[in-house]
């Protein structure tokens, strides 16, 4: 699939997305409020019909309820309407004549009315709990899912306009891409076949046109050196037989200092062509699998690396609202996200009363996350590990420990390890970004907190947070 095509796919499918939740979220809101509307009006109706028609009702008037009967009916809210009197004989009834033959039946929800489209209602009309009688009555719903039908056909025609437009705008784009990096490969292949001489015409001011300028940049340096070199391979074949052999040691030289800066692009060209190949093709072969593994594993990288650096970034302010967050409902998370480990290795983890502070609840969970992760991934092979977490409160200040008994940390390394990118271990893992207790840190002196290494007794580190009682956060 090329670019093209990705870009297209992939914003359509976004923008599909997007627009069907925002148009099954507004339908549903706007029958949620018509239903409810149509409640309160039902509701109203009751109240309505038993103050007008009480009296009439206990007389046994048949003339007003006649009366009654004729204006609801003018007011174009009920269907049909029908009295009765406490010992079920129909006093006086109007409306729609085949919904007053059927076998009245009270609907409790809207969600009855789907065969009939009439919200069927009754209501009793007592004076001190004794029953003189009963109001039947039914209201049409099928205005409310008529406008319901027109909404979700405007909605419909409008995000398949808006989806027209967006594909539209994609393949524009990606044309416009795939035109620019063509004109990259074509400059490329002709510059490893040895034409130093070429240029790209630069178009616009974009990206692509800096990238452009770098190239042809990185052209001219090139040929100026090549021509530099044989210029003076060309002297230097003037000189004696001792420079002669040096000149040609030289012109070696030259040649291969040629080939390998020629190299770069070739292998580039090289890999791009072979994985467009595979791309095309049905199945994927060992190289294919091999070479996407390549790209997914850097992609991995680089993705959790610029996940940490935002993360490290954003830190400093709040991605909540501040209040007195506990510690153990987080503490709790946190281990539940490393249950397996945990069980893998045995560990026991014993969290001791701690007071609540002032703070964020996504920020203190990503102290509390990366500090037990660190706590079970640096733990000693020869010792069960153990993971105790306390505090205490003295001089106005909170101090929360962090104490394991894993493999520790050598003094002279306890401000190394709080700095960006900091590993200790050069064969940690890759996905280890090195940026965790610089995170740490950095949410905690926003809060005008400390955070500091204190050696353990029973081997391993203890890990101090120290934060005043009162907590001002620093202004970014």
């Amino acid at each position: 699939m090329r670019i093209r095509s990705k870009t297209i796919l992939g914003i359509a499918l976004i923008e599909l997305s997007l627009l069907s939740l925002l148009v099954i979220g507004t339908l549903h809101t706007l029958r949620q409020s018509n239903e409810d509307e149509l409640m309160r009006r039902v509701s109203l109706s009751e109240k309505l019909l038993v103050a007008s028609a009480k009296d009439a009702l206990i007389a046994h008037d048949f003339a007003t309820l006649d009366d009654i009967v004729a204006d609801m009916l003018q007011t174009g809210q009920f269907v049909y309407l029908r009295f009765i009197d406490d010992e079920g004989f129909t006093m006086r009834e109007g409306g729609d004549g085949e919904l007053l033959k059927r076998a009245f039946t009270a609907d409790k929800s809207l969600q009855e009315t789907i065969d009939d489209n009439i919200f069927d209602k009754h209501v009793f009309v007592s004076v001190a709990k004794i029953n003189y009688g009963e109001v039947q009555f039914g209201i049409s719903v099928k205005p409310l899912d008529e406008l319901l039908t027109q909404t979700w056909q405007w909605a419909i025609a409008v995000a398949l306009l808006n989806i027209l437009l967006v594909a539209l705008f994609s393949w524009l784009l990606g044309s416009y891409l795939v035109r620019q990096l063509m004109v990259l490969r074509d400059a490329s292949r002709r510059f490893a076949a040895g034409d130093l001489n070429y240029r790209i015409p630069i178009k616009g001011k974009d990206e692509l046109a800096e990238t452009t300028e770098t190239f042809n940049n990185m052209a001219g340096q090139l040929e100026m050196s090549h021509q530099q070199l044989f210029s003076e391979i060309a002297e230097r074949k003037k000189m004696t037989e001792k420079l002669q052999q040096a000149n040609t040691n030289l012109a070696h030289f030259t040649n291969i200092a040629a080939h390998h800066l020629q190299e770069p692009p070739r292998r580039l060209i090289s890999f791009v062509q072979r994985l467009k190949t595979q791309l095309n093709s049905e199945l994927l072969t060992k190289d294919a699998a091999m070479s996407l593994m390549f790209i997914e594993q850097s992609a991995t990288r680089q993705r959790a690396l610029t996940k940490d650096i935002q993360r490290f970034l954003a830190s400093e302010n709040p991605q909540g609202i501040v209040e007195k967050s506990e510690f153990q409902p987080l503490l709790k998370k946190a281990q539940q996200d490393h249950a397996q480990l945990i069980e893998d290795l045995n560990a026991t983890i014993t969290i001791h009363s701690l007071p609540p502070l002032m703070i964020d609840k996504p920020r203190l969970y990503d102290i509390c996350y990366i500090l037990l992760d660190n706590a079970l991934y640096y733990h000693h092979p020869d010792r069960p590990l153990e993971i105790e977490i306390k505090s205490e409160s003295k001089a106005k200040k909170n101090y929360y420990y962090f104490m394991d008994n894993g493999v520790g940390i050598p003094k002279q390394h306890y401000e190394r390890v709080f700095q960006v990118f900091e590993r200790l271990q050069i064969n940690d893992d890759q996905n280890r970004t090195g940026i965790g207790l610089a995170l740490v840190k950095r949410i905690i002196e926003s809060c005008n907190g400390r955070i500091f290494l204190q050696e353990n007794i029973s081997g391993g580190i203890t890990v101090v947070l120290e934060f005043p009682q009162i907590i001002k956060y620093n202004k970014s």
